[in-house]
Formats: structure tokens, sequence, C-alpha cells
């Protein structure tokens, strides 16, 4: 699902069916796909970004076990989401990717909701989602 404007947040509860919103991060949408040593990071158009981002490639090979993740993959820079350092990165492959890497760590924000399965294997280690059984709450790889 693409992410929508809006001039303001709905009132709680206001929308149909109970549905919920989070803010979008202003990154990459990308779904991950990793079994045990293997990892694929595909951009929502369908592009390979595995060798732009080993580091986000690395972190799902670490949790051996077969997923797949949809969130929105970004790069922090100052302490604030940097669209254009994520452009950068994801032009980068091979040793220049790697630099990146460890210079401007990318990373990937889910819904993961707690009791997945995945808090056990530290994806969203911390998350404290309460209420609503459909209520999310952001989570990075």
């Amino acid at each position: 699902m693409l992410a929508e404007a809006w001039p303001a947040l709905p009132p709680e509860r206001a929308l149909p069916g109970g549905l919920v919103y989070e803010q979008k991060a202003d990154g990459y949408r990308a779904v991950v796909f990793a079994r045990p040593g293997h990892a694929y990071i595909q951009s929502r158009r369908g592009g390979d970004l595995t060798l732009a981002f080993p580091d986000l490639a690395a972190a799902v090979l670490a949790l051996d076990r077969p997923l797949v993740l949809d969130g929105e993959l970004v790069v922090v820079q100052d302490g604030r989401l940097h669209f254009g350092a994520l452009q950068a990165r994801a032009r980068r492959r091979g040793r220049g990717a790697a630099q990146a890497a460890v210079s401007q760590p990318a990373l990937l924000i889910t819904g993961v909701r707690t009791g997945s399965g995945l808090v056990a294997a530290g994806v969203n280690e911390g998350s404290q989602q309460v209420g609503d059984p459909c209520s999310r709450r952001p989570t990075t790889v």
C-alpha cells in the first residue's frame, strides 16, 4: 500500500473497521526476503537493492531463519532520516557499499507485531504494542 498525504492525523477511532495509521518515513519501500544463507532486498518497483545495502542483508542473515519483512528502508544522518544519504547509498555497490554501510548504516522500519515469533529473534526487541490487536509500532532491523 502506498502512503497517502493527509493535512492532519485523523482523530482516534475515526478510520473505518478499526484501521490504524502510521507516519511515513522518508525512505524507500522495500521487502526483504531471507532464508539461511541467502538474503534479497527488493524495491517497491521490483529492483534488487541487496548489493547496495550489505548491512541490512547481513542483519537478516544473522537471524538464521526464513522470513519476509515489508518496511521502509532509511538512512540516518545527524540524528535524522536523510533521503539524500539513502539515495547515495542506493547507487553504491561492492567496496563503496561496504564503506557506506559502516559510515551510514541502513535501517528497515517495519510494522512487525509483538508475538509474531520475530521477537524471540530480536527483530523487534523492546517493542511494546498494547491495546487493540491491530495496533502497530514501527520497529527497526
